[in-house]
């Protein structure tokens, strides 16, 4: 990118930088500055600059205004014709004689390109832009002394409290969500970035590790926030019309049902002011009336039991996936963890020849669960095992017995068993304790939920019970209204033969 105080010129790149094309834009550059003498200010950045070679014509910029070997012959005579027709006219107008004239020109025309570079260096300004994560920019600095020496730096620091919790504030204000709760998410979104700012000084002065964290990784944090509330917006949004739907299905079909129960009543009204002309017949049809309006209560009376008790069988279901929903998470998480191990983390616990008792406890109980020895040595010997990650990631938390979860709660009620303490001590060890913990609580909940599961089937065992019962009661009403049927057709004959 080109700047001018004057205008901003900006010019299309392929992911490809190629050095044809650095070297086109350079004389491009140095066009605008030594013959055209504007004033341009060149900004590159460190991904831009793909090997030594560029790096090597970076410092030559930086020293001599003069990159070697980057003009061709003719470029160069057109270079040094350009400023020698701009110095003759100069001594044309400041030449008293002829001859005078004459020998200045001569002499001017030998620091052609002398001139140029100088025009180069007054009026070219180049801005680098480099990270200080890693070696990459110490290394530039070693073998190129001319990134510093010819140039200032200006270090930009992390952002302050106030500026994160502004910056938060304008992001919920624009994000859509409710006034009430910008104030406290901008507070959580600020806090996160600090607590794992004061985490990295933390790390800095325990461990000698050095991380960076900038204004880009919480701006990434926002956006990521800003996704998953839009996905989780979508989804409710479709759960809330598929609700929508559902209620709209239930009420049609309480709406048939009442007009089916309306008429229903009707018709049997009209089927009594009939019975009633005729005696025997209608004593008959009211007393098969009165069992058919005593089987429809008895069946109303067994459907209510049985949509308790269904009722009650998914409360039971919601409340055993509920349960084992809170600890799956946290395996999952602890899974990933184990992911993120390396063989040189491995490597570092295993080294341990005394280890700290909180990497120990959280190994020895790491062997508790996987059925081993729970001891030091056991440990170290399992961590040769090339599969030993793949082992524990996939292991069946099932496979847990009693007696195991109650060796591995003596370990985890420890005092020195805390995630962060651990972790603080050992990276590794501290995976590995998260998947611990995970493992118990995801045993412990599948020992809560398994009598709500044995309850739950007991209950649709009754439900099924009801269900076949409901189905020989509706056919025995069936039977009841042929019957009636029958002797409504005997009424209407008999009638007629009256």
């Amino acid at each position: 990118f080109f700047f001018s105080s004057r205008r901003r010129h900006t010019r299309q790149r392929s992911v490809s930088w190629a050095r044809r094309c650095v070297q086109e834009t350079v004389k491009n550059v140095f066009r605008k500055t030594g013959q055209d003498k504007k004033h341009v200010i060149f900004l590159l950045s460190e991904a831009e600059l793909l090997d030594d070679n560029y790096l090597e014509d970076l410092s030559q910029m930086l020293t001599n205004a003069d990159i070697p070997g980057l003009y061709t012959t003719e470029e160069l005579r057109s270079i040094r014709d350009y400023i020698g027709e701009s110095l003759r006219k100069e001594v044309q107008l400041s030449s008293l004689n002829a001859a005078a004239g004459q020998q200045q020109l001569s002499e001017l025309q030998e620091e052609t390109y002398i001139k140029f570079t100088k025009n180069i260096s007054d009026h070219l300004h180049v801005m680098l832009c480099f990270s200080p994560v890693g070696s990459k920019f110490r290394n530039y600095c070693r073998d190129y002394p001319a990134i510093l020496n010819a140039t200032s730096c200006i270090w930009f620091l992390g952002w302050p409290e106030n500026a994160l919790m502004e910056v938060a504030k304008k992001f919920v204000k624009d994000s859509g969500i409710p006034e009430k709760q910008q104030e406290p998410i901008a507070s959580i979104i600020s806090y996160m970035h600090m607590s794992a700012s004061e985490t990295i000084a933390k790390m800095k002065d325990e461990r000698k590790r050095i991380f960076y964290l900038t204004p880009t990784h919480y701006m990434d944090l926002m956006k990521s926030y800003a996704k998953i509330k839009e996905e989780k917006e979508k989804e409710l949004e479709l759960y809330k019309a598929k609700l929508i739907n559902g209620l709209a299905k239930f009420k049609e079909t309480e709406k048939k049902a009442d007009v089916m129960s309306t008429e229903t009543t009707i018709k049997k009204q009209k089927n009594m002011e009939q019975v009633k002309i005729s005696g025997d017949f209608a004593q008959q049809l009211e007393a098969e009336y009165n069992k058919i309006a005593k089987q429809e209560a008895h069946i109303k009376a067994r459907a209510a039991i049985r949509d308790k008790q269904k009722e009650e069988a998914e409360t039971l279901l919601r409340a055993a996936d509920e349960e084992l929903a809170r600890a799956e998470p946290k395996l999952e998480e602890a899974k990933k963890a184990l992911e993120e191990l390396k063989a040189g983390d491995l490597a570092e616990v295993r080294n341990y020849t005394t280890p700290p008792n909180e990497v120990k406890s959280v190994l020895e109980a790491v062997m508790v669960i996987v059925g081993k020895a729970p001891t030091w040595t056991s440990a170290k010997k399992a961590m040769t095992d090339a599969h030993f990650i793949k082992d524990i990631r996939e292991y069946d938390v099932k496979k847990l017995s009693d007696s195991q979860l109650k060796d591995l709660e003596s370990h985890t009620k420890k005092q020195d068993f805390k995630i962060t303490k651990i972790t603080s001590i050992s990276y590794a060890a501290g995976n590995f304790a998260k998947w611990v913990l995970a493992i118990e609580d995801c045993a412990k909940a599948l020992r809560s939920i398994e009598p709500k599961r044995k309850r739950r089937d007991l209950a649709l065992d009754a439900i099924a019970k009801l269900d076949k019962e409901l189905q020989e009661l509706q056919e025995e009403k069936l039977k009841l209204a042929e019957k009636i049927g029958i002797l409504s057709t005997q009424k209407k004959q008999a009638e007629d033969i009256k």
